[in-house]
């Protein structure tokens, strides 16, 4: 199969870049926090800033870095690393790959559903009630009664629609993110937008579903698959819809639920 690239595969990196390369100020445009949800962190920078800035989080040393998108505008980021003392750090480019921190705060949440992380809306599995697709899953799930059989007809759907493209996994950019509606309306993308688009259609309908960036001893290259919970049997299922609906489209067998011994996740969303 064709080698997969992801935002979070440069984001990763970045992490590397900031050791070697981040100066520290003072002094800071104005931030703001919502601080209202114990599962996501919002935050709005200012047009302040003038050039392309980051946010880290931190937990423990565990760092994830994301792109701010839209200033004076608030952005959602996952607290998925669980209850604790997290810092939340705005980093504003210098020059090139280097950086440095403009502002710092720290948070604590103590968290009642460890799962409720996986439920919400963020950054790169951004959706809302009033979404196309959201409004789908709802149709798709209205008469059916167990939460597997929820699961099955939404995966189902997307796997009878999707097709994988291969001239977007080629230039896409390395800021992308995806947009829901758009990835079901053009019924095409990469393995990063079919793992937000499921993640997105199932907690809609109150599914924890993880987006997990790594790697698959069936996929060569960085890739993007589901963690499903399954709340009856208590634990993680893998569903990765790419690689199905390639082997739909070249008339192969799969099953939805994969062997979690073939993946190793290295970030978590």
């Amino acid at each position: 199969m064709k080698k997969y690239n992801s935002l979070v595969y440069i984001i990763i990196c970045i992490s590397i870049l900031l050791s070697n390369s981040v100066a520290y100020a003072v002094e800071s445009p104005k931030i703001l926090l919502d601080k209202s949800n114990s599962a996501v962190i919002g935050i709005c920078a200012t047009s302040a800033f003038s050039k392309k800035i980051k946010v880290e989080i931190e937990k423990n040393g565990e760092k994830y870095y994301y792109n701010i998108n839209n200033l004076d505008e608030f952005e959602y980021f996952p607290l998925q690393m669980g209850s604790g003392d997290y810092q939340i750090s705005i980093l504003e480019n210098v020059r090139d790959n280097k950086y440095r921190y403009v502002y710092r705060d720290n948070i604590n949440y103590a968290k009642s559903d460890k799962n409720e992380v996986y439920v919400s809306s963020s950054q790169l599995i951004n959706w809302d009630f009033s979404d196309r697709a959201i409004i789908t899953a709802s149709i798709l799930t209205k008469e059916l009664k167990t939460e597997v059989d929820k699961i099955e007809g939404i995966y189902n759907y997307l796997i009878d629609r999707l097709s994988y493209d291969y001239d977007k996994h080629k230039y896409v950019e390395y800021d992308y993110i995806p947009s829901i509606d758009l990835i079901n309306d053009t019924k095409s993308g990469i393995c990063f937008d079919f793992a937000s688009l499921l993640a997105a259609m199932l907690r809609s309908q109150n599914i924890p579903t993880r987006l997990v960036m790594g790697y698959s001893k069936d996929i060569d290259g960085y890739h993007a698959w589901n963690e499903v919970f399954l709340k009856e049997e208590g634990r993680w299922m893998v569903i990765d819809i790419t690689s199905d609906t390639i082997l739909k489209e070249n008339g192969m067998s799969y099953t939805m639920e994969k062997q979690a011994e073939l993946y190793k996740g290295v970030k978590v969303f």
